[in-house]
This record gives structure tokens, C-alpha cells and sequence, in this order.
């Protein structure tokens, strides 16, 4: 290994001993000394080298990378072989490199064994098969009939490895479409329709991939017919959340939704018949909610197109009666219709003409009945005003009100609960303004004003969502923050309310103490922890309903961290702080040993590692010590999988920098 990095370095002749050699040993050492801090000499030195490859033996590179990916055992070391791996063809692509012929024909039985194997990180692995997938499109080799196949092969046994494949394909030929449209579309269907509370992440990825059919099916050809049923689909699944009264559920997917698209459009260059397919769809369902519509709202504005209108201005459609509009587009092709459907230079009224027009009666009589029970549904929109005042109007209301103002609308049980929604969420965002104004404190006037109310909304047991408990959350950090930090003075009152609800609401109790990711002062979080460490400890216990207590030991294990890393620099809290990491390195044992890992562990570890990123703004040698030190006795546990490693495996990389961060300080 230390050939690799030998100073001064002879860059051809490592290289080739590099590319060259069997064994993996010389690239291992590579690529662990990439994933080193960059001001190392092993890390600049490694850099070197691996430049040089990727300008002259890019070919070379990626087949060994693979080769080493496919074959080691340690898992670690394969996701950082991934990650470089994913990286070195992003540029490639950049540069519009493409991969040679000959060496495509021996990455592509790689690439499908790869997928076949059970520990893949398809979330990294995808971006590769993308990468790989776009140049044997570009050079026409035939096709990569062995992927689709793959695809329709792990449909059926590693389902939604399927659908993360096909989401991140490029623009491929209708062959390969056509023979995986089938099994992907009824994959991500099985998902969409069967939604679970826990696995949002799963329902946004029947989405990507069916919008992805979709938009694979209009790149190549216009075949109405499919896109009919997948926009049916699409439109299903997301009233069937709204009616579950999951709507913010179907908001989470739908903001992932517009990650997706915003990448995915902006790398294939969507051709009008894709933005109208996407847009269709969001008109569709843009009114089953307030939140809906101002969540397909920003999706529309990123894939608006601005489509050749089969109908002009200039042909006087303004003047036409509705009936006259009608007979037009009964004239029309489905596709046209859809064109003037995402005009934006054609009235509104005529839209949705255009939108009911059309319909998907003529797939049969049952699809027909079931979508008119969801139109009936869609078009039903709940009364929009209060008093005489639109939701606009509304929001125009909130941002011209002072935060006390906003505070006491929220608190009023005379406002319908959508308004109240609206303005706790303003506040939040109007006191997160405040607070990070780092040159000047919030006034503590207006902060003494707030707390009152706040801590009589905490109180109340009726008519607070579980969705607006969590932003009353952190309106209370925000205001905690500011009083604690910038004024030095304690919140007595909250402090008083987290331990007196600690038996009877445990989950709200702890989770207003999670939200508190700033230092707390002695004085403050000693009666708190008194009675929180006991039930939390009882609550750290694998449940035996799952159904029931999913969220509760959720909870109960970001609040044991928050606990000791408040108080693992206080002396008389060792022993308690030793212990309580223990139980909660034993709770996360015997989860994965019970197989509930998805449902418990990974969840609470992806808020893990937001609350750490937020509390190291304080942490010192002692909190940072502890962190990683919990971090590691977490990640040995055997029977983990690598979803979950990663995310222990990236909060760590943080904690380290952090750690020494604060060394050279």
C-alpha cells in the first residue's frame, strides 16, 4: 500500500500497478485515503493519483471499481468504492466522456451482477446504472436488453430495488420500456395504494417511478392510452391518502416528488409532452388540500412549459361560448387537448374544460365508476373562506401581523383548523427569522409575552394536530433559545410543563424536550431529567405491539440522547449517562435481532443524526466523545443493514470534523 503513496509519486507507473494488478489491496488503499480529511498528505496524494486514472484510464477505473465493489466483504469499504465510483462518472458525464465500447461490454454483466446482490446500496448503486445506462444508450450498442430483464427480475423478488433502478434511467428506447412497463407499474401501484405511516420514503418511490413512466413512455412515443391510466393511478393515490387524512403524508412525498423532478428535468431536458403529463397530474389533485395545492403549485412552476397552442388568441376563443369550446376539443386529439390544458395563455374556464374533456371512461366501465367517485371527490372543495377571506388573503393577513398577534390566532378555537395551520407556521417562520439575526436579540418583551400562550397551547389536549404540535415545537425552541442564550433566563414554566406530562403524555413531553437542541442550564434540566430518565428508560424497552408503540420508542430514544448529552459533562450524572447508553445500545440490539429494524431503528437514527448536527453548535470534547463513542457500539451491532449503517456512518464523519474542529480551536 504504500508504493500507491510514495512521495515523489510516479504517477504512470502507480497507475498501472493500480489498474493493472489482481488484487484489490492497492485500490482499497485509494480509495480509504480519499474518504480522509482533505488537508492530509494521504488524502492530496491519494487525489493525485486518482486524477491522473480518471484522465487516462478512465475505462480502467471504472471496471476495477467495480470489480473491487462486486467482490469485498467489507461493507464500509463498499459504499466508499461506490461513492467514488458514482462521483468519477458524474464528471465523466460532465465532460461528456464517454465510456468505450469494449469496456462496456465487459461493465455491463458487472453492473447486473452488482444489482443481484442482496446488500446493495441502490441508493448510491442507482446513480451508477444511470451513468452506465446513458452510454450504451449514446453509442448504440445495441440496447441493454440484460437490464430490463434485471429490472423485471427483481420486481418480483427486491421490489423496490426495481423501482430505484428504473426511477434514475435516462431516456431509453421503447423496447426496454415496454418490457418492464408492466411489473414497474404494478410495483409501484402495490406501494402507492397500500401506503405505511412509517415508510414514506417507499411511497415517494412509487411515485417517481410511475411520473417516470410516464415521462420514459413521451419521450419516445405518444401513447395516450398508457399515460391515461398511469395519470388514473397518480391521481388514486393521492386522494386515497387525503381521505385516510394523511394528507401531510402525501405533501412529503410530493416535496420529495420535486426534488426528483427538479433533477431528473433539468439532466434529459423534458420535451413539452412530459411537462404536460406532470402538470395534468397536479392540476388534478391540486385541490384535495391547502396544502396539496401549494405543494403542486411550486411542482408546476419548476415544469412548466409553454406548449404551441392548438388554439390561438387570435382565433377569438374568448369569445366562444363554452359549448362552442366544447365541440372544439371534441375535435381534438388527447394529446392536443392536454396541450391547451397547459397553456397558460388560454382562460381558465377553458382549462378545465380542456381537463374534463379528458376523461378515462374508455378504459371500461369499472375504471370509469371508480374515477368519477374520485373526480366527485376532487372537485368537492371544502368552503375556502374565513369570514369573507380567501386563503391568499389569508396568508397576506399573517405576514402583516406582529408574532403575539399571530400567537393568539393560532390559540383561538374559533378559527378553523387550516387557518390556525397556517399561522402557526407563519410564526415559526417569522421567529426562526429573528433568531438568526446573530447581531442582534429578540426583543425579551416580546418574548416574556409569547411564553404564556405558548405554554397554554402546550397544555391544551384538543384541537392541535400531531402536525402543528411539531411546529409549536419549534416556535417554543425559537423563543427557548432566546431567552435561555441571548437574555440568560431560565423558562421556568416550561420546564414545568415538560415533567408534569411525562407520565400522562410522554411522547409531546419529550418530544418539546428534543426540540430544546440547545445547552440547558443546570438548573433547568435537572428536575426535567429526574423525571424523564425513568420513563424513558421503561419506554426504551422493544415493544411487543409495534402498531401501537412505533413512535414512542422513537421518541423515547432521540430523548435518552438529548438527556446525556445534556448531562455527560456533570459530574454527578457518570454513572447515569453510562447507563442510560447502555439501554439504549441493548433496546437497538434486540430491534434488529427481532427484525423491526426499518420500522424503529433507521427512523430514529435519520432524527438522530438531524438533533447531532444541531446540538454539536455547542457540544465540547465531552459531548463529542460520547457521541462517537455511541455512534460505534451502535454500528458493530451484528445483523444491521447498511441503510442504517450509512446514516451512523454520516453522522459520524461530521462528529469527527466537529471533534477536531474544537481541537484546533
Amino acid at each position: 500500500m504504500g508504493r500507491v503513496m510514495a512521495e515523489p509519486p510516479n504517477l504512470m507507473l502507480q497507475a498501472r500497478e493500480l489498474l493493472a494488478t489482481p488484487s484489490h489491496e492497492l485500490l482499497e488503499s485509494l480509495v480509504n485515503h480519499l474518504s480522509t480529511r482533505q488537508e492530509t498528505t494521504e488524502y492530496q496524494t491519494a487525489m493525485a493519483l486518482f486524477t491522473f486514472c480518471t484522465v487516462n484510464f478512465a475505462n480502467s477505473l471504472t471496471l476495477k471499481l467495480l470489480q473491487m465493489y462486486r467482490s469485498s466483504s467489507d461493507a464500509l469499504l463498499r459504499s466508499k468504492s461506490i461513492v467514488v465510483l458514482s462521483q468519477t462518472l458524474a464528471a465523466y458525464k460532465s465532460r461528456r466522456f464517454e465510456l468505450s465500447l469494449v469496456a462496456l461490454n465487459e461493465i455491463k454483466p458487472l453492473v447486473i451482477s452488482c444489482l443481484r446482490m442482496q446488500e446493495t446500496e441502490i441508493k448510491l448503486f442507482r446513480r451508477v446504472v444511470s451513468f452506465i445506462a446513458h452510454d450504451v444508450v449514446m453509442l448504440d450498442n445495441g440496447g441493454w436488453d440484460e437490464l430490463s430483464d434485471c429490472i423485471v427480475e427483481l420486481s418480483s423478488a427486491q421490489p423496490l430495488k426495481a423501482l430505484h433502478v428504473f426511477v434514475d434511467l435516462p431516456p431509453v428506447y421503447g423496447r426496454f420500456i415496454y418490457s418492464c412497463f408492466g411489473k414497474i407499474a404494478e410495483r409501484a401501484e402495490k406501494v402507492l395504494l397500500m401506503p405505511d405511516q412509517d415508510r414514506v420514503e417507499d411511497w415517494s418511490l412509487g411515485l417517481q417511478a410511475v411520473v417516470k413512466l410516464g415521462i420514459q413512455v413521451l419521450d419516445f412515443e405518444l401513447r395516450f392510452d398508457m399515460v391515461k391510466g398511469l395519470l388514473t393511478l397518480l391521481v388514486k393515490a393521492a386522494s386515497d391518502l387525503v381521505d385516510k387524512g394523511m394528507e401531510e403524508f402525501l405533501i412529503r412525498g410530493l416535496a420529495d416528488l420535486e426534488m426528483f423532478l427538479s433533477r431528473d428535468k433539468k439532466l434529459y431536458n423534458y420535451n413539452k409532452e412530459q411537462c404536460d403529463f406532470v402538470s395534468c397530474f397536479l392540476y388534478k389533485i391540486k385541490d384535495l388540500g391547502p396544502l396539496t395545492k401549494q405543494a403542486t403549485g411550486k411542482i408546476h412552476r419548476l415544469v412548466k412549459s409553454t406548449p404551441s397552442l392548438v388554439v390561438q388568441k387570435q382565433q377569438g376563443h374568448a369569445a366562444c361560448s363554452e359549448r362552442e369550446w366544447l365541440d372544439r376539443l371534441n375535435n381534438l386529439q388527447p394529446l392536443e387537448i392536454l396541450k391547451v390544458f397547459a397553456s397558460t395563455d388560454v382562460e381558465e374556464r377553458f382549462r378545465e374544460l380542456a381537463i374534463r374533456r379528458l376523461n378515462i371512461k374508455d378504459l371500461g366501465p369499472l375504471t370509469y365508476e371508480a374515477t368519477e367517485r374520485i373526480h366527485r371527490m376532487v372537485k368537492s372543495t371544502p368552503s375556502r373562506v374565513h369570514g369573507a377571506c380567501s386563503e391568499g388573503e389569508w396568508f397576506d393577513r399573517l405576514n402583516n401581523l406582529p408574532p403575539l398577534e399571530i400567537l393568539r390566532i393560532f390559540a383561538s378555537t374559533d378559527v378553523e383548523e387550516r387557518f390556525r395551520d397556517m399561522a402557526i407556521r407563519r410564526l415559526n417562520v417569522l421567529l426562526s427569522d429573528y433568531v438568526s439575526r446573530e447581531e442582534e436579540s429578540t426583543d425579551a418583551s416580546l418574548l416574556r409575552e409569547l411564553q404564556p400562550l405558548l405554554i397554554s397551547c402546550l397544555w391544551e389536549k384538543e384541537g392541535i394536530s400531531e402536525s402543528m404540535f411539531r411546529v409549536l415545537g419549534e416556535v417554543v425552541y425559537h423563543v427557548a433559545f432566546e431567552m435561555m442564550t441571548s437574555h440568560v433566563e431560565l423558562w421556568d414554566d416550561l420546564g414545568y410543563y415538560i415533567t408534569s406530562h411525562i407520565e400522562t403524555d410522554f411522547q409531546r413531553a419529550v418530544y418539546v424536550f428534543q426540540c430544546l437542541t440547545m445547552w440547558l442550564h443546570e438548573e433547568f434540566i435537572d428536575p426535567i431529567v429526574e423525571h424523564l430518565l425513568p420513563e424513558i428508560n421503561k419506554r426504551l424497552n422493544p415493544p411487543s405491539d409495534v402498531l401501537l408503540d412505533n413512535n414512542c420508542w422513537v421518541l423515547a430514544f432521540l430523548g435518552a440522547f438529548c438527556a446525556i448529552s445534556q448531562l455527560v459533562a456533570m459530574k454527578d450524572y457518570g454513572e447515569t449517562v453510562m447507563e442510560m447508553a447502555d439501554k439504549m445500545v441493548d433496546s437497538v440490539r434486540e430491534l434488529v435481532e427481532r427484525k423491526l429494524e426499518v420500522g424503529f431503528v433507521r427512523r430514529a437514527f435519520r432524527d438522530f443524526e438531524i438533533i447531532v448536527k444541531k446540538q454539536m453548535e455547542w457540544f465540547r470534547m465531552n459531548e463529542y466523545k460520547l457521541t462517537k463513542s455511541l455512534l460505534l457500539r451502535l454500528y458493530v451491532i451484528k445483523g444491521m443493514t447498511m441503510d442504517s449503517k450509512m446514516v451512523l456512518w454520516r453522522i459520524n464523519v461530521f462528529v469527527e470534523r466537529g471533534m477536531a474542529d474544537h481541537v484546533a480551536a
